[in-house]
């Protein structure tokens, strides 16, 4: 699960704000906090957009404003038994205890140091899906959604990034393990992936070692493949990206070009058939 991502809170019907709250002790004004939230203000936080937490104050708060509640909106990732990854908006309210959150906002504009929130008394009320961060079979495979077709995008600008290579191991040093995951190049989605056996992972580390002499190639290609160098204890690695048709080119690590044997397509093919 990703951390969940915090965004701007709002003061129901009134102004949009983030800040920090000092230890010491605060008055909002003449009149004390509200404990509850009436019908009207439950239905003004009901009627909060989410995507209004995201827009910046303009203006101070007014000297006899007297707040009856604070909204926030943040997004977190959960997964759904079968369906893979999702995105939700979490919104919730507090309506009491806003003693030094708005003190806070009658303070001079400060840069907060980070990790610095108002604690106040939260209530969840409302979880909405958003949208797929992973579908069921990218997760097992351990793979992202989407992954560009950089070959072929840097190839066709002539781009200067691409260079040369003259040959040799593309991965230094040899990874544990390669992740292999392969996606359709028109749309660049996700097809399938995940780890092949260790003896043809050994044999395509050697067909993937040739080197060439032009960065172009007039041949299309519909699916291309993402290998993904794996260490144990290590977040990422080493990446390096093949064409599964063309001119069997490989994208390096050292971001040189080389060429894939027809026997190492034909390994990369097989990662994630039964």
């Amino acid at each position: 699960m990703t951390p969940s991502r915090w965004t701007r809170s709002v003061l129901a019907g009134v102004a949009l704000v983030t800040v920090g709250c000092s230890a010491s002790p605060a008055n909002p004004g003449t009149h004390a906090p509200v404990r509850a939230v009436n019908a009207a203000a439950a239905s003004a936080v009901a009627s909060i957009s989410c995507r209004a937490t995201t827009a910046r104050a303009t203006k101070p708060l007014l000297a006899d404003f007297r707040p009856v509640a604070v909204v926030r909106c943040y997004q977190k990732a959960r997964g759904i038994d079968g369906r893979g990854l999702w995105r939700f908006n979490v919104k919730q309210r507090a309506d009491h205890g806003l003693g030094k959150f708005i003190a806070a906002l009658r303070r001079p504009s400060v840069k907060t140091p980070p990790n610095v929130m108002c604690h106040l008394p939260w209530v969840t009320v409302s979880v909405r899906r958003t949208v797929q961060i992973a579908t069921r079979a990218e997760l097992a495979a351990g793979c992202d959604p989407q992954w560009k077709d950089v070959i072929k995008l840097e190839s066709q600008r002539g781009s200067a990034l691409l260079n040369l290579s003259a040959g040799g191991p593309a991965f230094s040093p040899r990874p544990a393990r390669l992740r292999i995951c392969i996606y359709q190049d028109r749309t660049h989605s996700f097809l399938r992936g995940g780890f092949i056996s260790q003896a043809a992972e050994s044999k395509l580390l050697g067909d993937i070692q040739g080197g060439r002499t032009s960065t172009r190639c007039g041949r299309p290609h519909t699916t291309y493949a993402v290998l993904l160098a794996v260490s144990p204890g290590s977040r990422g690695g080493q990446i390096a990206e093949a064409e599964l048709g063309g001119c069997g080119r490989i994208l390096r690590p050292d971001n040189q070009v080389g060429t894939v044997s027809r026997a190492g397509l034909a390994i990369i093919a097989q990662a994630g058939r039964p």
